[in-house]
């Protein structure tokens, strides 16, 4: 789920977002088994941005699993062991665009 709220200001807007994502538990086998199990998961975004109309500029700030959720983006099971992608933690940055 995501939300947006723009207001307008002099010279462009500001927009404020933020989102929420909730994964169930799943599995990364097609038998279920406890190895490949991912628990359920909650993450969260949030953003803020400025748009400077008069130069079509919007610079964004923003986060991403910013409360840090603790996931695999997958797994694959062998006879010798597990292999496990993690997927990233928190992430934050800065993002220019500008159209012309």
């Amino acid at each position: 789920m995501a939300l947006s709220k723009t207001w307008d200001v002099p010279g462009g807007s500001v927009e404020l977002g933020g989102d929420v994502y909730y994964s169930g538990k799943i599995y990364f086998s097609p038998s279920n088994s406890a190895e490949s199990e991912q628990k359920a998961y909650t993450q969260l975004g949030a953003r803020v941005s400025y748009m400077y109309d008069a130069w079509d500029l919007r610079v964004s700030a923003y986060g991403v699993n910013i409360n840090d959720a603790d996931y695999a983006l997958g797994k694959m099971q062998f006879d010798f062991g597990q292999f496990t992608t993690l997927a990233p933690l928190h992430s934050y940055g800065v993002k220019v665009q500008w159209d012309f």
